[in-house]
């Protein structure tokens, strides 16, 4: 069954499948990875702006991309024309996902209360399968335990969690009336 379409990932189909015609989607990629952090929303906000008018505002971008592959500032005009420039980083980053998708890597994010011991990044990645590029980030605040997202997954193995469950099921547990003694 196929998702559903977003805007952002209609434009990003887009995107990958003229710089796969053209041969230049890793450099595409490259740029899109870049991109989508360095677009914040206050320079779109800018471009986008009325007064600047859209001729103006294409202009801009062409200047200020300048190196940039062809295809991206192509669309980011396109995104001038139809009111969406607000809309391009999320575009930008899903193109890199889809991309990453496609190339059969895997991104898996791994918080732990300590750092990883041995060869437990190694296994991690065997048992991911592909190619994985695997982040630590350390987070005592865990206690002990890590989480790991793989994806939209994430499986919260931490101590953090186990004692925040079990809080809850202390307050929330029953209490019966024949506890209490009757005089």
């Amino acid at each position: 069954m196929a998702t559903p379409a977003t805007v952002p990932g209609v434009y990003a189909q887009g995107l990958l499948e003229v710089a796969q015609q053209r041969g230049v989607q890793p450099a595409v990629v490259d740029s899109c990875r870049a991109l989508a952090e360095a677009l914040t929303p206050a320079a779109l906000a800018s471009l986008d702006d009325p007064r600047v008018g859209k001729a103006r505002a294409k202009e801009a971008l062409g200047a200020v991309l300048a190196g940039q592959p062809r295809e991206i500032i192509d669309l980011l005009r396109l995104l001038v024309d139809r009111n969406r420039l607000a809309e391009a980083p999320a575009i930008l980053r899903e193109a890199v996902r889809r991309a990453e998708n496609a190339a059969g890597l895997v991104r898996v994010r791994v918080v732990s209360a300590r750092p990883l011991q041995g060869d437990l990044e190694a296994r991690l990645t065997a048992a991911v399968g592909g190619k994985a590029e695997i982040s630590v980030v350390v987070n005592p605040a865990l206690i002990g335990g890590a989480t790991v997202r793989v994806g939209d997954r994430l499986v919260d193995a931490s101590v953090k969690r186990q004692l925040r469950e079990m809080h809850n099921r202390m307050i929330n547990a029953p209490i019966s009336d024949a506890l209490w003694a009757k005089e």
